[in-house]
């Protein structure tokens, strides 16, 4: 039998690993983000039925001044997403204008229009995605008096401390596949990335009709995985609060 003394070191020793383990702040936790660009229709028709057998939210960034064409997304539609299924509903600008490329007048028009539609219609935006992902630092900074979080369209780290008006994003084209979107994920576990963003376009088997588009089969095996590796998926705005204090 081991004598006293060491067996009373292995118990400290226990003690204070689990001690260790316990105290791992909270920034080594992870999350999954999914987001859709454009409003189209098949957001609604499609995913949104898949997403919701598995449980996951996703956020939704709209130019308002298209819901309700052709194809596209319904403020009905916008609204049972906010309301009814926990998304988030982001800006995007009335047009979807690449920003550095106009005028002041024009960009500010543009975003605080598209964000008044929303909160006419009972939503307040707090998140913003970059059309093409481009802005000045000027255009950054109106922002940021708007928004609390901005998007690019980077596929860039996100690890704490995470900057909330420089949030990027892994975008799903039409040449990619299921496990390229994979290989992203496993690739930010592997780099201790505390936020993972994957985002779409449209969910739709023609693939050569939208450069950025995923088939319903890809979708599907992508939340298959997101499930089996048991990883969270949350949207936009409760990641980053989650991450940032401020």
């Amino acid at each position: 039998m081991a004598p006293i003394k060491y067996i009373l070191l292995f118990i400290a020793l226990v003690s204070f690993l689990s001690c260790k383990i316990n105290s791992i702040p909270s920034n080594h936790e992870k999350v999954i983000v999914l987001t859709f660009d454009d409003e189209h229709e098949s957001i609604y028709t499609t995913a949104l039925p898949m997403l919701n057998e598995f449980g996951y939210p996703s956020t939704s960034f709209i130019n308002t001044e298209w819901i309700g064409l052709e194809e596209n997304l319904t403020w009905e539609q916008v609204c049972d997403l906010e309301f009814n299924h926990s998304w988030e509903t982001g800006g995007h600008t009335l047009h979807h204008i690449n920003m550095p490329y106009y005028e002041e007048e024009t960009v500010e028009y543009e975003v605080l229009q598209d964000k008044q539609n929303m909160i006419d219609h009972g939503i307040n935006p707090v998140s913003f995605a970059l059309p093409s992902g481009h802005a000045t630092q000027e255009q950054l900074q109106f922002l940021s008096e708007l928004y609390q979080n901005v998007r690019n369209s980077q596929d860039q780290r996100h690890i704490v401390p995470i900057n909330r008006l420089n949030l990027g994003y892994y975008s799903y084209k039409s040449e990619n596949s299921a496990s390229s979107a994979i290989s992203r994920i496993i690739r930010g576990i592997e780099n201790g990335e505390n936020i993972i963003v994957i985002g779409f376009h449209r969910i739709i088997n023609e693939l050569d009709s939208h450069p950025n588009a995923c088939t319903p089969e890809d979708f599907r095996e992508i939340l298959e995985f997101i499930q089996s590796s048991n990883l969270e998926v949350t949207t936009l705005k409760n990641a980053v609060d989650r991450f940032c204090s401020n």
